[in-house]
C-alpha cells in the first residue's frame, strides 16, 4: 500500500504490480490510519486481479499447495482452518485441484476416523472429522468462483454421534449441595461449588482458576485455555 495520500481521499491506496507488470493504484476503501485493514484489502485485490491476468491455460491445473495460501489470505482463515487445510494437503499430496474428486473426500474421512484424540485417548468423533474437512470444501467452492475449476465435487458428511444429554441440577438440588458442605464440615468447598453452579464451567477449569485470571474486580473471569486449546472465553 502507498504511504501517500491521494487528494482529499480519507482512504489508503494500493501500490503494487501484477505479474504482467501492470501497476495498480486503487483506493482500498479503508481509512488511512487503518494500515492493517488496508494491507488486507490490498492482498485480496492482488489475488483477484492476478487470477484474471494470469489465468491458467488448463482448467483445474493449479496445485493445492498454490491455492491454499491464496485462500488463506483472501478469507483471513483462522488457525484451525489453516491446520485442516495443511492436513488435507499432507494426506492427499500436492495434486492439481481439478483432480480432487469425491473419492479424495472419502479418503480423508477414513484417515480422520483413525485419528486419536490426545485428550481422551480414543478415536475422534465423526463431527470432528466433518469440521476438519469442511475448509477444503470451502476452498474448492471459492476456486469455482475464481474459475480455477468448474465445480466442487459432492460428498456425504459422516453421520454425527448425538451429544450426551446433560440434565442440570435443579435449584433445590444446588442448594442441597451447598448445605451439605457445611453439614459435613467442608464449608471451604462452598465457594468452589457456587462458582461451578453459577458459571456452568468444567470442574478442571474452576479448580485451576488463578487470581490473575480475574479482571475488573471480579466482573470477568478469563479462561487461559479451553478444552480444545483454541481460544479463550470470559
Amino acid at each position: 500500500i502507498s504511504d501517500r495520500k491521494k487528494g482529499n481521499s480519507p482512504n489508503r491506496y494500493t501500490d503494487f504490480r501484477l505479474p504482467n507488470g501492470k501497476r495498480v493504484q486503487r483506493s482500498t476503501g479503508i481509512p488511512f490510519n487503518n494500515i492493517k485493514g488496508a494491507e488486507h484489502e490490498a492482498r485480496v485485490l492482488y489475488v483477484q486481479l492476478s487470477t484474471q491476468v494470469d489465468r491458467e491455460k488448463t482448467l483445474g491445473s493449479k496445485l493445492l499447495s498454490t491455492v491454499i495460501p491464496e485462500y488463506i489470505t483472501t478469507q483471513n482463515s483462522n488457525d484451525n482452518d489453516i491446520r485442516s487445510l495443511n492436513w488435507a494437503l499432507k494426506n492427499l499430496g500436492d495434486i492439481p485441484i481439478g483432480k480432487i474428486k469425491r473419492e479424495h473426500f472419502i479418503k480423508l474421512q477414513q484417515i480422520g476416523m483413525k485419528s486419536i484424540s490426545p485428550e481422551t485417548g480414543k478415536t475422534v468423533l465423526p463431527q470432528t472429522v466433518n469440521r476438519k474437512i469442511r475448509p477444503l470444501r470451502a476452498l474448492l467452492n471459492k476456486s469455482v468462483k475464481w474459475e480455477y475449476i468448474e465445480f466442487c465435487p459432492f460428498y456425504d458428511e459422516l453421520d454425527v454421534v448425538p451429544a450426551k444429554v446433560r440434565i442440570p441440577y435443579t435449584p433445590e438440588e444446588q442448594m442441597k449441595i451447598i448445605q451439605a458442605c457445611s453439614a459435613t464440615n467442608n464449608a471451604h468447598y462452598q465457594d468452589f461449588f457456587t462458582v461451578l453452579i453459577h458459571t456452568g464451567k468444567r470442574f478442571d477449569s474452576v479448580r485451576s482458576m488463578k487470581k490473575s485470571d480475574i479482571y475488573n474486580d471480579g466482573e470477568y473471569w478469563i479462561l487461559p485455555t479451553q478444552k480444545n486449546n483454541t481460544h479463550n472465553e470470559k
